[in-house]
Formats: structure tokens, C-alpha cells, sequence
């Protein structure tokens, strides 16, 4: 899809903040979103910006479909919610490719039976969106070591207590594949 094509789809989908950052949030998205292979597939997801007020967090936000036709056309409604402080470009583009790589993987925020240890869960999905994000083109080299893959050992312990490494959750981010990921999982931490 062009750019011109992204703006067009992206209408009604960006709200909240101020109605200049909605503009310049649709601009943003729509001018990378151009530049990634296969965005129509990205496009298509059933998804939504919100640039709520001052002093929130950025995350995706996955409501469960709520009729029995959206269940059969598979399609689910997603919130991709924004920190409310201005962002620049280059910030806003890295915030949001990482919280549509969790879009894109269907990362729920339910953290499947067969992990055995449910805070292991948390840390792979994270590096994952990462790693996506990166395969997009959407690390920014100014924000790189505030992500979960590029940050040091000490904030990674901040991050994720109590988890595995970031290597280990790397080695299984890297799989891609969320069955296959839990395969391997469960090879690796079988549940006696």
C-alpha cells in the first residue's frame, strides 16, 4: 500500500490527544508503515491508536470480540495506547512498531498454560516485539538502548525480577513463532 492508501485506511483509527497530534500520529504511521514490506497485512489489522492525556504508559490493549460474527471472521478489535507526553517522530514510530508487533503476534496478555513459570512469559514476548520492530526498520538509534533487547543487564533486572535472562529470553524470541516458541519452552522447562 502507498502511503496516501495507510493515511486513507488510517482515518477514525488514531483518537485521543490533541486533533494536530492525531494528524501528525496518522502522517507518522502512514510514512513508515509505506516503507515496511507486506503492510497491508498490517493494515488489515483490526486496530486502533488512543493518545490518551498526560502520564500514561504505552501498551497494547486487546478487547475479546464481542459477538459470535466477529468470532467467526476471526477479526479482533485492538488499542494500541500511547504515553500521553508528546513524542517526537522517531520515538513515537519505535513506541508504536513495538506495541503493533505485540498486535501482530495476538500477545493477549494470557500467558499460555504450558508456561510453567508465568514470569518467563512476560520477557519473551517483549523481545520479541523488539526483534520485530527491529525486522521493520523501526529502532531509532537514539532510543536503542531503551529497548528490552538492547538494554543493560542492570535494567533488564529492573524490568523483569525474578525471570530469565535476556539472553534466554532472547534465544526464544527469536523463534518467532508463538506454538513454536512454546514447544521449545516446554522442552526446555518440562511441567512434572
Amino acid at each position: 500500500m502507498t502511503r496516501g492508501e495507510i493515511l486513507d485506511a488510517l482515518d477514525g483509527r488514531v483518537a485521543g490527544g490533541q486533533p494536530d497530534e492525531q494528524d501528525e500520529a496518522k502522517v507518522w504511521i502512514a510514512t513508515f508503515l509505506a516503507s515496511v514490506e507486506d503492510n497491508e497485512k498490517l493494515v488489515d489489522i483490526d486496530w486502533n491508536v488512543t493518545i490518551p492525556s498526560k502520564n500514561s504508559s504505552a501498551k497494547q490493549f486487546h478487547f475479546p470480540p464481542l459477538t459470535p460474527e466477529q468470532l467467526s471472521v476471526g477479526r479482533k478489535p485492538w488499542f494500541i495506547i500511547l504515553s500521553g507526553g508528546k513524542m517526537g517522530k522517531d520515538e513515537f514510530v519505535q513506541t508504536f512498531m513495538h506495541e503493533l508487533a505485540h498486535v501482530y503476534y495476538e500477545d493477549d496478555g494470557i500467558i499460555p498454560p504450558e508456561i510453567k513459570e508465568p514470569q518467563h512469559w512476560q520477557p519473551i514476548i517483549e523481545v520479541r516485539a523488539d526483534l520485530q520492530m527491529e525486522k521493520w526498520g523501526a529502532l531509532r538509534s537514539k532510543f536503542k538502548a531503551d529497548t528490552y533487547t538492547h538494554c543493560d543487564k542492570k535494567q533488564w533486572e529492573r524490568y523483569f525480577p525474578n525471570s530469565m535472562s535476556q539472553e534466554e529470553a532472547l534465544e526464544f524470541a527469536k523463534i518467532g513463532n508463538t506454538d513454536q516458541i512454546i514447544t521449545q519452552y516446554k522442552n526446555k522447562y518440562p511441567i512434572k
